[in-house]
Parts: structure tokens; C-alpha cells; sequence
């Protein structure tokens, strides 16, 4: 009988207990100032990629800028399409490119109709052929349909 009354008991105060931390209130943030977070690159002053399409291929546009101290950059392409709820490697492109300013356009034909986005991977060298940074984007999604 005294085990049933503690079990009872013991059931009560957890019925209780349990709305009573679910009612927690989380305290107020202020909303009026926006923040955007970037991230932080110490040789690259931009770098973003998108794609286009024309009906026949998809084109992957990647955009690079970087600081004095870069002499070259190795751009790295991977499209990918959607496939339920995982990304497939479809086709990928590279090109060392000197310089500190990139604007390259890579060209891919499609795969057929379905979602794609390209993983862009930059290779930033400085003055003495040293990989100094590798920053990484994805493009966003890009619907095909013939």
C-alpha cells in the first residue's frame, strides 16, 4: 500500500512539475538593430558565385576580389543537382587564374530537368606560391526545366 501511495505521489508532483518549466518565458531581445553576419576573410575583399541558364546548359559565374597580396587564384566549380534530400556531384570544372580580380563564367551542360547549385571553392595564393586561404560558397538553387 505505501509503494502505490509513493508511486501515486510521485506521479502527481511530476504532472505538475513539468508544465510549470514549459512555461518558461524567454527574455526580450531587441530587434531594432539588423545584423548581417558574414563571414571574415583576410585575403578576400569578395567572393560569390550564381548560376544562369540558357535553355541548353547552366552556367556557374564565379566573382573573386582580392587584397594586394594575392598573385593568383585557383577556382574550383562542382554542380550539383538535388536528389530527394541530398546533393549529387554532377559535373566539375577547375582553372588557375592569375591575377587578384576574377570574374569567370564556367559553362556545364545540364542534366536534365531538376534543382542544381554549384559548391565554388577558391585556392587564394600569395606572392611566394603558398595557399593562403580556401574560402568555399554555394550558389543558390537554379530549377531547370526544358
Amino acid at each position: 500500500m505505501f509503494k502505490k501511495f509513493v508511486s501515486v505521489l510521485l506521479c502527481c508532483v511530476m504532472l505538475f512539475t513539468v508544465p510549470l518549466a514549459a512555461s518558461a518565458q524567454e527574455p526580450e531581445v531587441s530587434t531594432d538593430e539588423a545584423y548581417e553576419v558574414v563571414p571574415f576573410y583576410e585575403h578576400a575583399t569578395q567572393v560569390n558565385a550564381y548560376l544562369t541558364e540558357d535553355g541548353i546548359g547552366i552556367y556557374c559565374h564565379a566573382d573573386f576580389r582580392g587584397t594586394s597580396d594575392v598573385t593568383m587564384v585557383w577556382v574550383r566549380v562542382k554542380l550539383q543537382k538535388k536528389f530527394l534530400w541530398w546533393w549529387n556531384e554532377v559535373e566539375s570544372a577547375d582553372e588557375l587564374i592569375q591575377g587578384q580580380v576574377i570574374n569567370k563564367q564556367f559553362p556545364f551542360m545540364n542534366d536534365g530537368n531538376g534543382t542544381y547549385r554549384a559548391e565554388v571553392e577558391f585556392a587564394i595564393y600569395n606572392g611566394s606560391g603558398t595557399v593562403v586561404e580556401r574560402p568555399t560558397v554555394y550558389t543558390g538553387e537554379l530549377v531547370f526545366s526544358e
